[in-house]
């Protein structure tokens, strides 16, 4: 079975769309489940959409019809408006260039806006006002004689509510062995009716769902029509602000010892699920935490340690597993699930880095190779200036080459589109220049004079074909040209490939042969070499200022 195809936008599922949900996750469920569930007051859907039998049996009327004229609109009366309305919304809700996109994005789900505003046709379903299912369905009609049934009603649930069923479902089942005469179950000694642990965080579950759509959303309005992959500048600026906003918004609805309460719940379902082997359904509740972990550190404004802290609470350095209330506590148990991977990062950052600057020293002339311990200085500046993702794009680009994954072509390319794009960034803060080439020269004396030599628009690449044509040249010329030091043939690559991708990162299969691994050597010289000559202009300074002192 595959992993569930539901989006974080999906915030709502119909009956037959949850059912699809658990069983991707390897959960049991289906409709007389969570019928019986909903009769005996353990599990309700969320929502119900209830349309009149009228409604139902004329738009099967109006479906029917032959020959059938979609320009002839359906209610021309607008005697459902509610209905249709909602309907549409439901349907259009996800799509950014219609208005009920725009709509969502400011009043919520259709659904909670539609309730909200007294919707006489939505509902949320109690145990006094339960009905069979079957009495749902109506004969809306009939197609060659024969009577179609068609339901009048239309059950919501959330897809976290998937962790309910699954509690709801393991307490209320008993194993037989019958050869050995063997049973195992909560029922075991009487068959009760036992309701579900988890009720008092639906709250909180509902908002982090409401967080992880608005997430979405908003994803979706800030990168509609853009042909990058990428979101720079200005754009990842207002995804920020965007995003820390409906953090807010939403954190705000419960205090933060709540928040860490349901933290530690989260974290006891996640290695329950783990123990029991049901690995797809521990992925899901990691992903709600990771949620709620970004929640409260953007809107609470504390560290993710600050967090694991207040997780861990008065059982902090406890080295067994502990309780309070209900719920187990691991200590240290966030470190372990989320490691430090920007300390990965830095680790695999140093160990590659180490590996060409000796391999960039053999082809140095004496007097002008790089200190080896020069990698340390640079790591360091690059996370103290806030680029600590350059780091962890390098330990992805390394990870993805070796592990060799599902889909790894793509993303070991988008990698290094950033590697790219992280190196231009990291060099406006040193050099003070807004675009690659214009750092490259200032760094460079000799750069626009060997870019010119190999060719005016050796640089210069809008398809792929230009950058196979130029990468090709670049690499002729270094044949030639094989000791130019610092400012060699990997600032050419560099900045050809960062002009590239600024307009597309497509790729074929044979590059990721040769090819990637020369464009990728390039940018690792070129920023180590960028860095050097920061120092080594630095020092330069420094020294004529200490001269004019004396």
């Amino acid at each position: 079975m595959s992993k569930s195809k539901f989006s974080k936008s999906k915030k709502y599922l119909t009956a037959k769309e949850f059912i699809e949900h658990c069983k991707a996750h390897n959960v049991d469920a289906s409709l007389d489940a969570l019928e019986a569930y909903e009769k005996t007051g353990l599990l309700y859907p969320i929502y119900r959409l209830v349309a009149p039998d009228e409604y139902v049996c004329a738009l099967f009327e109006h479906n029917h019809k032959r020959p059938y004229d979609p320009n002839i609109p359906f209610d021309k009366e607008d005697k459902w408006r509610q209905i249709t309305e909602l309907e549409n919304a439901l349907s259009a809700y996800c799509a950014p260039p219609l208005s009920h996109f725009k709509e969502a994005l400011k009043n919520g789900h259709p659904l909670d806006h539609a309730y909200e505003s007294k919707n006489q046709f939505l509902c949320k379903p109690s145990i006094a006002d339960f009905r069979p299912w079957e009495e749902y369905q109506i004969v809306a009609g009939k197609i060659g004689g024969d009577p179609v049934k068609e339901d009048v009603a239309e059950h919501y649930y959330m897809p976290w509510q998937i962790v309910v069923m699954e509690e709801l479902n393991f307490m209320h089942t008993i194993e037989e062995n019958y050869v050995v005469r063997q049973k195992k179950g909560w029922g075991i000694l009487g068959k009760d009716i036992y309701p579900t642990k988890l009720f008092k965080y639906f709250e909180t579950f509902q908002t982090v769902s409401n967080f992880r759509m608005l997430e979405s959303l908003i994803w979706h309005d800030i990168t509609f029509g853009l042909k990058q992959s990428v979101i720079e500048g200005s754009l990842n600026e207002q995804l920020r602000a965007r995003t820390i906003e409906a953090a807010r918004q939403e954190y705000e609805r419960h205090p933060h010892a709540f928040w860490i309460e349901f933290v530690r719940k989260l974290v006891e379902l996640y290695n329950d699920y783990l123990e029991k082997e049901m690995i797809r359904l521990s992925k899901e509740v990691k992903s709600y935490l990771t949620s709620t972990l970004n929640i409260m550190i953007d809107a609470s404004h504390k560290s993710f340690e600050g967090i694991c802290h207040d997780y861990d609470g008065r059982f902090r350095g406890y080295r067994q597993l502990c309780r309070e209330e209900d719920t187990f506590i691991y200590p240290g148990e966030l470190e372990r699930i989320f490691p430090d991977e920007f300390a990965q990062a830095r680790k695999k950052a140093a160990h590659v880095l180490d590996i060409y600057i000796k391999e960039f020293n053999q082809t140095l002339k004496c007097g002008t190779k790089i200190n080896e311990r020069i990698k340390d200085d640079l790591i360091a500046n690059i996370v103290e200036s806030g680029h600590m993702l350059l780091l962890s794009h390098i330990h992805e680009i390394e990870k993805q080459w070796f592990d060799r994954g599902p889909h790894w072509e793509g993303s070991i390319w988008a990698h290094l589109r950033s590697f790219a794009v992280s190196i231009e960034s990291i060099g406006q803060e040193w050099y003070d220049r807004t675009m690659l080439g214009k750092i490259l020269e200032i760094a460079f004396e000799d750069y626009e004079a060997i870019r010119k030599a190999v060719g005016e628009k050796i640089t210069d690449a809008k398809s792929l074909e230009d950058f196979r044509h130029n990468f090709k040249e670049i690499l002729k010329w270094r044949g030639r040209n094989s000791s130019n030091g610092l400012c060699g043939y990997h600032l050419l690559v560099a900045h050809l490939t960062r002009n590239y991708f600024s307009h597309k990162i497509m790729s074929e299969a044979d590059m990721l042969g040769s090819i990637f691994l020369e464009v990728y050597k390039a940018l690792i010289l070129t920023l180590i070499s960028l860095f050097v000559r920061k120092l080594e202009i630095e020092a330069t300074r420094a020294k004529r200022e200490l001269n004019r002192a004396t």
